[in-house]
């Protein structure tokens, strides 16, 4: 299975060597996740199974850099088996042909919102060599080349 994981310029250093580890979700996150919470004891890893269009892709930049208080902030692309897959996992607790899809509760961004996104939670460590770095933004040069832009208007 593909997903795309959002993470920070500090936590990528350590990645490219170890991998990307398991970490238990913040309580808020909790509601968004009720479906497989019985799978979430050893932690997991959060990863949109879709691209973010543009717009959203701009909010959730700005809200890693915010939340993780970094100016860097890291896109991959994993990897990762279907039998780490929290929805595929939760969905074998119920009736056959019914799937899990977890979304956002949370919403209040604005056009910059990512509340309709559908994610998975990884249940496994993903190992060096499973992940590609898709993109990277600094908000100090963007923040640097606005304020230029400005002053040269």
């Amino acid at each position: 299975m593909i997903g795309y994981h959002f993470t920070t310029w500090e936590a990528w250093q350590d990645i490219q060597r170890n991998g990307i580890q398991l970490s238990h979700l913040s309580s808020n996150s909790y509601p968004d996740c009720e479906e497989v919470s019985d799978l979430l004891d050893d932690g997991c890893i959060w990863v949109y199974t879709d691209l973010l269009p543009s717009y959203k892709m701009a909010g959730m930049v700005v809200y890693v850099a915010l939340k993780h208080e970094t100016h860097k902030v890291i896109l991959l692309e994993v990897e990762y088996p279907e039998k780490a897959s929290a929805t595929i996992l939760g969905a074998k607790q119920l009736q056959p042909g019914d799937r899990i899809r977890l979304t956002h509760t949370y919403n209040g961004a604005g056009p910059y919102g990512h509340s309709s996104q559908p994610f998975d939670l990884v249940l496994q460590p993903i190992l060096p060599g499973k992940f590609d770095l898709l993109g990277e933004w600094d908000m100090l040069e963007f923040a640097d080349n606005g304020i230029k832009d400005l002053i040269e208007a």
